[in-house]
């Protein structure tokens, strides 16, 4: 396997992409979290 083959844009967009997926999905729980406790109090 050559490593300079490797279209490495694409991997990382695709890895940039995943990031920031995760980042905006743990956000949302973390701020629907926290409406929860507040309205829960």
């Amino acid at each position: 396997m050559n490593v300079a083959a490797l279209p490495w844009g694409a991997l990382l967009t695709e890895s940039a992409t995943l990031f920031l997926l995760l980042l905006g999905v743990g956000l949302g729980l973390i701020g629907i979290w926290t409406l929860c406790a507040r309205s829960s109090r």
